[in-house]
């Protein structure tokens, strides 16, 4: 009992200092995981995370594309003002990844034949895009997974019922079946279309074409006096 509350506790300030950390991410592609102590218009001063009683290091904030902060802050920086959170992606993803396609493959988003981290996605996408990539990854596996289940549930009380095995069983099992993939087909399109729009706005913009524009179908939360409501139509997005 002792050894299982040790671990537990172990583990878990493990998992509370990575957390705590900073990460910074210049515009040459470089990841530095860092404490950062001071920042200023201009530079920021930081130490590095396993060292954080050595020497301090200064960078100007033109080197910098991004910190990450602990808490899951983001500051994202510019040469100049006229610089944009979609420039200095575009400007990161094409200093790391150049201008390959990002495609989605087993569930999973990729570049080159190599399988995006978390990390990695959050440093090349837009807040929106980021969003909806793990909202639709959601609803797109709830989907196939009620798809696939009703599918196999519906047969089986369709063998039962039109076969007169067992009626009983068979008609409410076809019911149920024929309600979950009713459900879950819709559901499945949706993300795979969300998914499909996140992967295009990326690959437009790494590509230079500012002007699109994709019907997808969408999810809306809004608020009322009520509370939340939510609303399912067709969305038309026009990047430029």
């Amino acid at each position: 009992m002792n050894k299982t509350f040790f671990g537990f506790h172990f583990f878990l300030f493990i998992g509370i200092l990575s957390f705590a950390q900073d990460t910074i991410i210049f515009r040459n592609g470089d990841e530095v995981v860092a404490k950062v102590a001071e920042v200023s218009d201009s530079e920021i001063k930081y130490h590095l995370w396993n060292n954080q009683s050595g020497p301090i290091y200064v960078k100007k904030t033109s080197d910098i594309f991004m910190v990450k902060y602990e808490g899951g802050y983001k500051e994202v920086y510019g040469n100049n003002i006229s610089h944009t959170e979609d420039d200095d992606l575009r400007a990161y993803a094409i200093s790391k990844y150049g201008s390959s396609p990002i495609y989605m493959r087993a569930g999973y988003l990729r570049i080159g034949g190599r399988t995006l981290s978390r990390e990695e996605l959050s440093s090349i996408l837009m807040s929106d895009e980021l969003n909806t990539y793990y909202s639709a990854i959601g609803q797109s596996t709830a989907g196939a997974i009620m798809t696939l289940f009703g599918l196999a549930v519906g047969i089986t009380g369709g063998i039962l019922t039109f076969a007169a095995i067992n009626t009983k069983v068979g008609l409410p099992l076809f019911i149920v079946g024929d309600v979950l993939t009713t459900v879950g087909i819709p559901l499945w399109a949706i993300g795979g279309a969300r998914l499909n729009w996140v992967i295009d706005s990326y690959n437009n913009r790494v590509a230079g074409r500012p002007y699109s524009m994709y019907v997808e179908p969408r999810i809306m939360n809004y608020r009322n006096i009520g509370g939340h409501n939510t609303a399912y139509g067709l969305g038309l997005t026009l990047n430029f």
